[in-house]
This record gives structure tokens, C-alpha cells and sequence, in this order.
């Protein structure tokens, strides 16, 4: 496989998102970001470490300045224990899930085009599939300075719920096809460094006694009306 890399010339100032599209054998693929092992060894280590960290400093306070003048390094604690449990929950959707991938027909794409999206993941371990959940959203996120904190907001500009996939029983696979319209009065893709517009397929995987699920994919949607 080799990356896909769009002829058009870019402009001098970039202001579309960076988004690599695979070439496989079945056309055009965006791969599912930190979906692979390594976010999650990154994310289980980071864990592991500020855990171990904690809990050291925890034990060297409380024997020399006791537990009661020691509270706010239970805030830490917490901090990791949230961190320690989000590892797990993700290593066991790992463990029973593959990288989510979606094929794409067209790229880039434009206001006002069309595209065949596909969505394809690997079940490991018989998870039962209750449903998918698609849609097609467009989110602006502004970064803003109030003083000396950062903020950064995000608002669901425009989207579209899609159609409900079929699902066979005892499935191995995940493969559902839906089609999206990109509305040509709507904002472009962009990418600039306090303000972006970003597109992306959602699709929500509804698990029977297991954690949900979410895969999300950007698309590029260019400035031309077509």
C-alpha cells in the first residue's frame, strides 16, 4: 500500500487538515487514528507510570507529615485511577475490536458532492453487534485566550444521522455502505491555528454487555461548490 497524495496544488498557507488516504486494493481508505497498539502501549505506560509516581509520593508524605495534611494528593490518585481505568477499557475494545477503516470513493471532496463511505472492522472474541450508529458531521473548534488559560469550544456545526445498517448475526466482520452528500452551503474543511472546520463519518458500534464503541474519520471537503 501506498499513500494516496491528491495532484492539486496547495495553496502557500495550508488551511486544509492533513489527512492521509490510503491506497488498498479496494480503493481509497482513511484508517481510524490511534486505533492501532501503539497509542495504547503509549496510553497504558503513561498510566502505569503516573500511577506508580503517585502513589510513591503518597507513601513518602504520609509517613512523615501524616494523612491529614496530605488530602491534595488524593486529587492525583483519582487522576490515576481514571487514567488506569480508561487503559482497560480501551485494551479490552482492543482486544475484542480491530482498527476501525472506512473506504472512501471520492477524494477530496468538495460543497455540494457526493461519496459511497464504507466502513469495515474486524470483530475478535464473538461480541454481540446490538446496532450501528452513522452519521455525517461537521464541527468548527476555536482556541481563545482568556487571560492566561487557553480555551477551546467546539460546536456541532451541521450533521446528518444515516441511515441504520443491516446487520447479520454471528457477523466476524463489520461492513456497512452508506452514501453522503456534502450540503454546498455549508463550511469547508479548515485548519488554521486558533479556528478548524472539521468533517468526519461517526459510526458507533452498540456492543450487548460490552463497552461502546466509536470510530470517527476526517474528510477533506474543499472550498469548490460542485
Amino acid at each position: 500500500m501506498h499513500i494516496f497524495q491528491p495532484t492539486i496544488r496547495q495553496p502557500r498557507q495550508q488551511v486544509l487538515p492533513n489527512v492521509q488516504v490510503v491506497q488498498d486494493p479496494e480503493g481509497l481508505m482513511l484508517k481510524e487514528p490511534f486505533g492501532g497498539y501503539g497509542m495504547l502501549l503509549f496510553l497504558g505506560s503513561f498510566a502505569v507510570i503516573w500511577n506508580l509516581i503517585t502513589w510513591i509520593v503518597l507513601g513518602a508524605f504520609w509517613a512523615t507529615q501524616g494523612l491529614g495534611s496530605i488530602w491534595w494528593v488524593f486529587i492525583f490518585v483519582l487522576i490515576g485511577l481514571v487514567l488506569l481505568f480508561f487503559f482497560l477499557r480501551q485494551l479490552a475494545i482492543a482486544l475484542r475490536f480491530g482498527p476501525g477503516k472506512l473506504l472512501i470513493s471520492t477524494w477530496p471532496l468538495c460543497l455540494g458532492s457526493d461519496a459511497e463511505v464504507r466502513f469495515v472492522r474486524n470483530i475478535r472474541g464473538g461480541a454481540t453487534i446490538e446496532r450501528l450508529e452513522a452519521r455525517l458531521v461537521c464541527t468548527e473548534v476555536a482556541t481563545y485566550q482568556v487571560g492566561t488559560d487557553t480555551r477551546t469550544v467546539r460546536e456541532i456545526v451541521w450533521e446528518e444521522t444515516l441511515p441504520a445498517a443491516m446487520l447479520m448475526p454471528g457477523l466476524s466482520m463489520l461492513d456497512a455502505t452508506w452514501h453522503v452528500h456534502i450540503p454546498p452551503d455549508e463550511p469547508p474543511s479548515l485548519s488554521v491555528r486558533r479556528n478548524q472546520i472539521v468533517w468526519s463519518v461517526e459510526v458507533k458500534v452498540h456492543v450487548a454487555n460490552f463497552p461502546d464503541t466509536t470510530s470517527s474519520f476526517t474528510l477533506v471537503v474543499r472550498p469548490e461548490v460542485v
